[in-house]
């Protein structure tokens, strides 16, 4: 797959494939913006690809905001705000949880969004997301479930769940502010074709100190693997996604072991969507080579996973809720 470049892409595009580059500089943010003039249409691409608050937080931080018309610029000065107050929340809880989780010995690991944004990202809150994902042993789930229920939380229909899901969700109807938690004991559904073996990341976790404290981070070439496929799970692919698998990789490039990276995409049954996001990846940014396998039967592949997707919203109705994961709605 070919380079894109900038002369084939609307201004609006061009700015936020730059803003979402693992190697962006001042420079190209500001010889970009100055393109654009269609606010509304970067406002809602920057929506649909999940970067509101990493387009809100990079044009505060060159002190562009005030170069949009007003609606635009005061929409974003709200967005970056709310990111902010909810990447400090999510520090508090986080640290609370994981002390909360130590002192009574129960080992977790922090997935995806938390944990990405804090050390792929040069402002953590350029990267919203809306829940903290925990990994524990399966058979600490009941006992990490009762230190999240004293800490206010409570748990989303766990009998469907727990039955159904690779987690449970837990809010706290008492603050909505807390972020809902999901609590992983797999990051797949029982019985598929995909196959994480979650069991054996314990082994190779690594240790991590990011602002909630200490936490766990699944081994590299395992987290850079489930993130490839996280960012094709429904079949609906954004930037912010690419990017998490894009950054990550130019971060650990040095130390990457490329055999077990792929065999480890092999064994898990995900080698077609780790090399379609790759691809774009490489597509989109100048990033560290990889030898990827060849871009064959990932329509197949997608539409077997798309397909086993409907375990998700099926989860959901089961709980006779008719919207999609309501306890996030709920905070």
């Amino acid at each position: 797959m070919r380079r894109f470049r900038s002369s084939e892409l609307t201004p609006a595009t061009d700015l936020l494939l730059y803003l979402a580059s693992p190697c962006r500089t001042a420079e190209g943010i500001d010889s970009r913006f100055r393109r654009c003039s269609d606010w509304s249409a970067l406002l809602a691409a920057a929506t649909r690809h999940q970067m509101l608050s990493l387009l809100a937080m990079a044009l505060h931080e060159r002190g562009l905001l005030d170069a949009i018309p007003a609606p635009f610029a005061d929409r974003l000065r709200r967005i970056r705000q709310a990111a902010v107050i909810a990447d400090l929340c999510k520090i508090r809880n986080t640290g609370d949880l994981l002390d909360r989780f130590r002192r009574r010995g129960i080992e977790t690991m922090l997935l995806k969004g938390q944990g990405i944004a804090e050390r792929v990202y040069p402002e953590p809150s350029e990267r919203y997301s809306t829940d903290i994902d925990f990994l524990v042993r399966p058979g600490d789930v009941e006992p990490a479930g009762q230190i999240l229920e004293e800490a206010g939380y409570r748990p989303f229909h766990p009998e469907v769940f727990r039955n159904l899901h690779f987690h449970i969700p837990y809010y706290s109807p008492d603050q909505p502010s807390k972020p809902p938690v999901e609590l992983h004991w797999d990051v797949a559904y029982p019985g598929g074709s995909i196959r994480f073996n979650t069991g054996a990341w314990w082994e190779r976790a690594r240790t991590s100190h990011l602002r909630a404290g200490e936490v766990l981070l699944p081994p590299p070439e395992e987290e850079l693997v489930y993130l490839a496929f996280h960012a094709l799970n429904r079949g609906i692919i954004t930037l912010r996604t690419v990017s998490d698998v894009a950054r990550l990789r130019a971060l650990i490039c040095e130390t990457l072991d490329q055999d077990r990276l792929l065999a480890y995409a092999a064994e898990t049954g995900t080698a077609a969507f780790f090399t379609v996001v790759h691809r774009l990846a490489e597509a989109f940014w100048p990033l560290p080579p990889i030898a990827l396998p060849p871009l064959s039967g990932w329509r197949s592949a997608l539409k077997l996973r798309v397909a086993s997707n409907l375990l998700a919203p099926a989860t959901v109705l089961r709980t006779g809720c008719d919207v999609w994961w309501p306890y996030k709605r709920i905070t």
